[in-house]
C-alpha cells in the first residue's frame, strides 16, 4: 500500500474520536479503488505536511483536500445530500470529518482564528453525516455528542458578537410583563432559603424565600410556621416584609409517589387552606425536577398530579401561584416538555440552575464527560436560560427556582473560587440584560451531607461579597420594594435609548465565558471613553459637552490584544439629551 494511502487510513480511523468530514462521488468508506484518481495528487502535499509537522502546510494542503470534494458546492448543502447515503458516500463525509478537524487543531497552533473559525465550521456542518456513518465504521454515535459539544463551544467562542445595551430609568428600555400572579412588572426578585445569614446580612436584604417541604412526610403548615418563625427570630424578618415565599413541595419518592397524589385530596386541601390563611404571596414549585429523577417520573402521572394539586389551590388559595421547574440538564429520553401540564396550571415557568467546576464532583473528569454535562469550562448557563425562554418565555415569567455556582470541591479538597466568581458576575450580570422574563432568581445557599460539591457562602467571603455586589446592583429588587426602577434598552437593534447627556450608562453583553484577558472598550468618535474588565462592562459618561448633532460611539470587546468584535451605533445630542440608536 503507498505511503499516503496508509496515512490517510491511520489518520481516518485516529480522527474517529476526534471531530467532521464528505462529496459527488460515491464512495464507500473503505473502498479505495472507486476514489478518483485526481484526489491522490490533491492528498499527497496534505499527507507530507503532516509527516514533517508543519502546521502552515498542514493547513493549506488540508483546505485543498476539502475544496476537492466540495469542488465549488455549498457545503451544507452537499453535507444533506451526502448524508442521506452514508454507506455510499462513507470515505468522503470521514475524509472531510478528519481532515477538517486537523486543520482545526493546527489553525489554533498558528493562532489563525479565521482559519480556526472554518474549519469548525466545516467540521461542525458534516458532524450530522458523520455521526450516522459511524455505527457502519465501527464507531459510536453516542460518542459524537462530545464531538458537538465541543466544537459549538469553540464555534461560540469564535463567533462572539457583543451586544450593547443602555440602563433606563423607569421602564423606557424592553420589558416584558405578563401580569401573573406575584409578577413583578419588572426587575428579579432574589433569595435563599430560610436560616442563613450570608446573603440577608448582603448589601441589601433579599426579597424572597424558599421553603422546602416533603409532601408525604411534612406537614406544611408545621413546617412552613417553623422555617417563618426561625427566619423572624434569628434575622427580625417579618414573613410579610417578603415580597414572595417560594415554597418547593417535593416529592420524597419521587416517580413513586405521582400516581398516589389524586388520593391526597384532603391532606391537599388542609394545605391550601393554610396558605390562604398566611395571606402571603406564595409560589408553590410542585414536584421539581422531574426530568432528572433517580426514580423516574411518569409524564402522564406527573401532569396529572400537578393539575389535580393546582385545581384545588385555585379553589382554595387565589394567593398561591402554580411553579413548574426543571433541571438545567434532562435524563437521557427525557426533555422539559414531556411534563408540561400546560398553560392554563401553570402561571411560573422554572428551572434549577447549577454550574459545577468537575462533573458529580469528580475532579478526574474527562473532556468529553465535561462536554456532554456542560461543566468546568464547557459551562455556558445562560444557554439554558436562552433554551427555556425559547420555550416558554413568550407566555410566562420565568424564575431560577434554585441554583448556584460551585465553590468548593469535596473530594480532592480544592476552593473552587477563582473559577467560580467570573460564572457568577456572567450569570447575575447577564441574565438581566438578555431575558427580561427572568423574574426571580434563588442561591441554593446551603449544603447538603454527602453531596461532592459546596455551593453556599459560609467559608467563602469573597464568593458571598461578590453575591452581595452582584444583587445589589439593578434590576435586582431588595427587601421592602416590589419592582425595579430601571430598565434596558439593546442597542443597534430596532430600540433607541434617550437620556439625559450627563448621565449615559452603557453596559455590553460578551457571550463567551473563558476570554481570558477580556477587555470591552468605549470609544467616542475615535477617542477613548472608558473601559471595563469585569461583566455587565458597566460605565457612566457625561457627554454634556460634546458639540450637539450626530457622533459615533463605539464598542469593542478586545481579548488577549485581539479585537473580537466591534459595535458602531449612532448617537445625536440634542441639548441636554442624548439619544443613542
Amino acid at each position: 500500500m503507498p505511503k499516503f494511502i496508509k496515512y490517510f487510513t491511520a489518520v481516518a480511523l485516529v480522527a474517529l474520536m476526534v471531530l467532521p468530514a464528505t462529496t459527488v462521488f460515491a464512495v464507500r468508506f473503505g473502498d479505495v479503488a472507486a476514489v478518483p484518481r485526481g484526489f491522490w495528487a490533491v492528498l499527497a502535499p496534505y499527507t507530507n505536511a503532516l509527516d514533517n509537522n508543519n502546521s502552515a502546510a498542514i493547513t493549506a494542503a488540508g483546505r485543498g483536500v476539502i475544496n476537492f470534494w466540495l469542488d465549488g458546492r455549498d457545503a451544507a448543502q452537499m453535507a444533506e445530500y451526502w448524508g442521506g447515503d452514508v454507506t455510499g458516500y462513507g470515505f468522503i463525509i470521514n475524509n472531510i470529518w478528519s481532515v477538517s478537524n486537523m486543520v482545526a487543531r493546527h489553525y489554533g497552533y498558528l493562532g489563525d482564528g479565521d482559519g480556526l473559525r472554518w474549519a469548525y465550521t466545516m467540521a461542525y456542518t458534516f458532524l450530522d453525516a458523520y455521526q450516522a456513518l459511524t455505527p457502519h465504521i465501527g464507531g459510536n454515535p453516542d460518542d459524537m455528542e462530545f464531538a458537538r459539544t465541543r466544537i459549538r463551544n469553540r464555534l461560540d467562542g469564535l463567533n462572539t458578537h457583543i451586544a450593547v445595551f443602555a440602563e433606563m430609568a423607569g421602564d423606557g428600555g424592553h420589558t416584558i410583563y405578563f401580569g401573573a400572579l406575584h409578577e413583578p412588572a419588572q426587575g428579579i426578585l432574589f433569595g435563599e432559603q430560610v436560616g442563613n445569614a450570608t446573603v440577608i446580612s448582603g448589601m441589601h436584604r433579599p426579597s424572597a424565600v424558599t421553603i422546602y417541604v416533603e409532601f408525604e412526610i411534612e406537614d406544611m403548615r408545621s413546617r412552613v410556621l417553623y422555617d417563618l418563625n426561625t427566619n423572624q427570630h434569628i434575622h427580625g424578618i417579618n414573613p410579610e416584609d417578603y415580597a414572595i415565599i417560594q415554597i418547593a413541595w417535593n416529592f420524597l419518592y419521587e416517580g413513586a409517589t405521582l400516581a398516589n397524589v389524586p388520593g391526597q385530596e384532603a391532606m391537599v386541601r388542609q394545605a391550601a387552606r393554610f396558605l390562604e390563611e398566611l395571606n402571603l404571596p406564595i409560589l408553590l414549585r410542585v414536584g421539581a425536577e422531574m426530568d432528572v429523577w433517580s426514580n423516574p417520573a411518569n409524564p402522564q402521572e406527573f401532569i396529572e398530579a400537578f393539575r389535580f394539586i393546582t385545581k384545588i389551590m385555585r379553589q382554595e388559595a387565589p394567593n398561591v401561584a402554580m411553579v413548574y421547574s426543571v433541571n438545567f440538564i434532562s435524563a437521557f429520553g427525557m426533555d422539559w416538555q414531556m411534563f408540561y401540564p400546560g398553560d392554563d396550571y401553570v402561571d411560573w415557568v422554572g428551572i434549577s440552575l447549577y454550574t459545577t467546576r468537575y462533573f458529580m464532583g469528580n475532579p478526574y473528569t474527562d473532556d468529553a464527560t465535561a462536554a456532554l454535562r456542560r461543566t468546568g469550562y464547557h459551562a455556558n448557563p445562560l444557554a439554558f436560560v436562552h433554551q427555556l425562554a425559547e420555550e416558554f418565555g413568550d407566555r410566562k415569567p420565568l424564575i431560577i427556582t434554585e441554583g448556584g455556582v460551585s465553590l468548593y470541591n469535596v473530594q480532592n479538597g480544592e476552593d473552587l473560587t477563582h473559577w467560580a466568581m467570573p460564572v457568577m458576575r456572567h450569570i447575575y450580570s447577564y441574565i438581566p440584560l438578555m431575558f427580561p422574563q427572568v423574574k426571580a432568581m434563588f442561591w441554593f445557599n446551603t449544603h447538603v451531607a454527602g453531596e461532592n460539591q459546596h455551593f453556599h457562602f459560609g467559608s467563602f467571603p469573597q464568593a458571598r461579597y461578590l453575591y452581595s455586589r452582584l444583587t445589589a446592583q439593578p434590576p435586582f429588587i431588595p427587601m421592602g420594594q416590589t419592582q425595579s426602577h430601571i430598565s434596558f434598552a439593546r442597542l443597534g437593534c430596532e430600540e433607541t435609548a434617550t437620556m439625559p447627556a450627563n448621565a449615559v450608562v452603557l453596559l455590553t453583553y460578551v457571550p463567551h465565558l473563558n476570554l481570558g484577558d477580556l477587555l470591552v472598550e468605549y470609544r467616542l468618535n475615535g477617542d477613548w471613553l472608558g473601559s471595563s474588565r469585569y461583566a455587565p462592562h458597566r460605565r457612566s459618561f457625561d457627554l454634556s459637552h460634546i458639540n450637539d448633532g450626530g457622533h459615533v460611539i463605539t464598542v469593542r470587546a478586545i481579548n488577549d490584544g485581539n479585537v473580537l468584535h466591534t459595535v458602531d451605533l449612532m448617537l445625536n445630542k440634542n441639548g441636554g439629551y442624548i439619544t443613542i440608536r
